[in-house]
């Protein structure tokens, strides 16, 4: 533990043992100086409590679960236990919250040697981003109050809140050069159910039912049947993170919505791609882990201040494959540039979805062709307006 040190009671008795005595011999009262003398005694009785009575205790942090979304519960549990040879005295354990700015206290009882205990409490998780827990203080004090001496036990732990998530319906599939790449998964022209593609030697442990006898039978070779594998589309979201279009609202919505859409298109197998003003770019993937990447860095992202940044310049920087969709998530502070320069970077193809929130601010211009805009007037009406917009959740069997 840290050395012992006097709290704000402390310093105030120790004033009062110096002042006590003076004034006892101005007035020439020794009753003064007497009690003067009493509260140095004590102060000095206090520091010896506190700074060599031993405290040897140990701790145990569990964040359950360390990643929620932005309004679900989150819990602390912590645990802990006297590891000494003597009775631990009564201790206040403290935990700090993001930084400091918010503390849970406990007292806890005195601990035989060996015994344990358990505390736990919720931590306020409605705001979205990376937040710190601890280190975990213990403070012993002497019974007055007067001295205080603490220590760290257990370390920082970090707890991730990602924006609130909506259930919408996914971008919509774009159609490039090959007529196909409109559906997830191919057409089906066989009687099997899949597209045959092409013929390959037969490989010991293939299945028998799809060696292809004719051809087999005509080149005295087993051949096998090769289907193409199923179709994957893409999708690209764009952010735009300027300060300047943002308030603190409308940024909040901004990182749901992208997180809604975000979601969407990788739990329909989308590709999905995400890219900030600021210049971040997850690159294409798939699959729960790039998910989680993708909403660990929506809960990072703050206002971007840098005025370099701009959204026209990081959409037309935005390299789109002929089958990859676009969603342009801003405000109507943009202006309507945002959405001229999202429908061309879709180069006049289906597939540009621009999100617009404060949209009374973008005008009624229409949208350029291919391109769908998300009208949000409010911050909490983005999942209607993408439903109107865009299509329901497709329910499937």
């Amino acid at each position: 533990m840290r050395g012992a040190s006097l709290t704000r009671r402390g310093w105030t008795l120790v004033t009062v043992a110096v002042v006590l005595p003076v004034l006892g011999r101005v007035l020439g009262l020794r009753e003064l100086t007497s009690l003067g003398l009493t509260a140095l005694f004590l102060c000095g009785a206090s520091i010896l409590l506190v700074a060599y009575g031993p405290v040897e205790l140990e701790a145990v942090r569990r964040v359950v679960p360390n990643r929620v979304h932005a309004g679900s519960p989150c819990r602390v549990d912590l645990h802990v236990r006297n590891v000494g040879i003597r009775r631990s005295p009564v201790v206040t354990a403290r935990d700090p919250f993001d930084g400091g700015r918010r503390w849970a206290r406990f007292r806890l009882a005195p601990l035989r040697p060996g015994e344990g205990c358990t505390a736990a409490y919720r931590v306020p998780s409605d705001r979205r981003g990376l937040f710190n827990l601890g280190p975990l203080q213990v403070v012993r004090t002497d019974p007055l109050g007067l001295v205080a001496r603490s220590a760290d036990l257990a370390e920082q732990d970090s707890l991730t809140v990602y924006p609130r998530i909506d259930r919408i319906a996914a971008l919509p599939h774009t159609r490039g050069a090959d007529p196909r790449g409109g559906s997830v998964t191919q057409p089906s022209f066989g009687p099997s159910g899949e597209e045959f593609h092409a013929l390959r030697p037969y490989v010991m442990g293939d299945d028998m039912r799809r060696v292809h006898w004719k051809s087999s039978a005509r080149t005295e070779d087993l051949l096998i049947r090769q289907d193409e594998l199923p179709w994957q589309g893409r999708a690209t979201v764009v952010v735009d993170l300027r300060a300047s279009v943002h308030d603190e609202a409308s940024f909040e919505a901004a990182m749901s919505a992208a997180g809604s859409i975000a979601t969407a298109c990788l739990s329909a197998g989308i590709e999905l791609r995400l890219v900030g003003t600021d210049g971040v770019d997850t690159e294409h993937g798939v699959g729960r882990g790039h998910l989680d990447r993708v909403l660990e860095r929506l809960a990072a992202w703050e206002p971007d201040p840098d005025p370099e940044h701009e959204l026209v310049r990081t959409l037309s920087g935005v390299a789109l494959a002929k089958d990859s969709s676009l969603a342009t998530i801003t405000t109507g502070r943009a202006g309507p540039a945002a959405i001229d320069t999202a429908a061309r970077a879709r180069r006049g193809r289906r597939g540009a979805v621009v999100v617009v929130f404060d949209d009374r601010l973008m005008g009624s211009a229409p949208a350029p062709t291919g391109t769908t805009v998300v009208r949000c007037a409010g911050q909490n009406g983005f999942a209607a307006a993408w439903t109107a917009a865009v299509g329901p959740v497709k329910v499937t069997a």
